[in-house]
């Protein structure tokens, strides 16, 4: 649980170090773009207690985090692309070290197959 905490705090950290310069309007924008995606609930949710509470961006990273524990950097990855801010995106991928621009990481048997190709004949595809 302590280690749960201390990786939260870590996130919560990094992304608010790396959209310090937001302006207002990209927060809001951000608010926004959580409303668009009408069939994951927990967006519906944390949309309305952005709304409800003016939110600044100290409390939609908080919020986001929360909601999105598993994966809050690639929820907010996912919401700049709709916002279609690669700027924005590539500085947060760089900051987390990710290898791809979409955040998406190809499973370990294809990983083998590409760096292996003697074992390419293992793997049915």
């Amino acid at each position: 649980m302590f280690h749960q905490v201390k990786q939260m705090e870590s996130v919560i950290k990094m992304l608010l170090e790396e959209f310090d310069d937001l302006t207002l309007q990209d927060v809001k924008d951000i608010r926004n773009t959580l409303s668009w995606d009408l069939d994951d609930c927990p967006y519906l949710s944390i949309y309305w207690r952005l709304l409800a509470m003016n939110a600044d961006l100290q409390e939609t990273v908080l919020l986001l985090v929360q909601t999105f524990s598993q994966r809050p950097v690639d929820k907010m990855q996912e919401l700049l692309s709709r916002m279609r801010r690669p700027d924005l995106e590539f500085a947060l991928i760089k900051s987390t070290e990710k290898k791809s621009v979409v955040g998406k990481w190809k499973s370990a048997p294809i990983q083998k197959v590409r760096n292996n190709p003697d074992q390419r004949s293992k793997f049915i595809i």
